[in-house]
């Protein structure tokens, strides 16, 4: 009886470690998946900023006649001054922002003017048509989620 208790007890050891290293794997690869999404994500932000800023086209020069001068206020009180030529697109603008003012933030956010209010969305309007022109300031407002 002592032998087969013995054996019992062995057999039952033997189901537990098993069951502790099949759990340990499976932790262990979720880990390793979590990580690699996590790197993915790292990734395709980096990529996503990467491209920002290859949309951001050059300042135009101090006497250019076309050009638009902006201060970007941005949530924490930052302020950056930037000129775009008035052809240029808002979506360009936002990416600008996006690259110098958001980095690694990447919470949602419109560009509104305050006298009058006026809320810039359309991407794919230039300066020109979006009614932007001389020196204008523009304040980051957090949309909410």
């Amino acid at each position: 009886e002592s032998i087969l208790m013995d054996q019992m007890r062995e057999t039952e050891d033997k189901r537990r470690r098993l069951e502790e290293a099949e759990l340990m794997a499976i932790e262990a690869s979720r880990a390793a998946e979590e990580t690699r999404q996590q790197q993915e994500t790292d990734q395709r932000r980096e990529a996503e900023q990467v491209a920002k800023v290859a949309r951001v086209p050059p300042e135009p020069a101090a006497d250019e006649p076309n050009k638009v001068e902006f201060q970007f206020r941005a949530p924490d009180g930052r302020r950056v001054r930037r000129s775009f030529l008035s052809s240029h697109l808002v979506g360009q603008v936002y990416d600008y922002v996006d690259a110098e003012l958001l980095a690694a933030d990447g919470e949602a956010y419109r560009l509104v003017s305050t006298m009058p209010r006026r809320e810039y969305t359309d991407r794919d309007q230039s300066l020109a048509d979006a009614g932007l022109q001389g020196q204008c300031a523009l304040i980051m407002e957090r949309v909410q989620a």
